[in-house]
């Protein structure tokens, strides 16, 4: 994680109309990128750093599954079909517009729990990413991996809490637990050649745009949407 970053520790976020940060943080404005795709550029390193911390690229036409389909978990979706365009994807726990945002992104399967999307697939998946911050995913991933499958912890739990491990599944099956967080400079400079160059479209997640002055309807509106789109505040 890039030292100095808005929003982490003892720096606050940025709603304002100008904001100062390292240098090291910055990078240029591609010419010709709309600002809404630009402002898509961090939550989608976020999920190009999950990818590979899976390390999918290794598995052409890989059977993964996402489970949490807000912002992160479609990000993930979308870095998994930028990777490998032949995986398929499931995706858990949408709301209506997590769901439409999701087929739209190409995920195969959209379900309303593990339980109904691995039972859509016909077979547990070789790679499961919990974006959802839960203390029971590991518990809640063990039935819907393969046997030797890996699970990848995107999702922060807070100070404090731990996630309990049926360990004789996870022994037996020899499965694979890998945390992931955040994204290193790499990951944001790649997801922001991807997206300038057309290689990956994230406007379906952007539910609307508002001016700096209305940042209160913005955040209604946000809370009506859900975590499954984003809002965006224009200064």
């Amino acid at each position: 994680m890039w030292p100095g970053s808005v929003g982490l520790g003892t720096r606050p976020g940025a709603l304002a109309e100008f904001t100062a940060v390292d240098a090291g943080c910055c990078r240029p404005f591609p010419k010709g990128l709309p600002d809404a795709a630009g402002a898509l550029v961090e939550p989608f390193a976020v999920g190009l750093h999950a990818t590979r911390r899976s390390r999918l690229a290794r598995q052409p036409g890989a059977l993964t599954g996402i489970i949490g389909a807000g912002t992160i978990g479609l990000m993930v979706l979308a870095a998994i079909r930028l990777v490998d365009s032949a995986a398929t994807v499931m995706i858990v726990k949408p709301n209506p517009v997590g769901a439409a945002v999701a087929r739209r992104l190409g995920a195969a399967v959209v379900g309303p729990d593990a339980d109904a999307a691995t039972a859509a697939l016909g077979t547990p998946v070789e790679v499961l990413f919990d974006c959802t911050g839960a203390t029971e995913a590991i518990t809640q991933a063990a039935p819907h991996l393969m046997p030797g499958g890996k699970l990848i912890l995107v999702g922060v739990l807070e100070p404090g809490q731990a996630y309990p491990l049926p360990g004789r599944h996870w022994v037996s099956q020899e499965l694979e637990c890998r945390g992931s967080s955040g994204y290193c400079a790499v990951d944001f400079d790649d997801a922001l050649g991807a997206v300038a160059a057309g290689a990956v479209d994230l406007t379906p997640i952007i539910g609307g745009r508002y001016p700096l002055a209305e940042a209160e309807r913005a955040f209604a509106e946000l809370s009506r949407l859900g975590a499954s789109a984003r809002v965006l505040l224009k200064p």
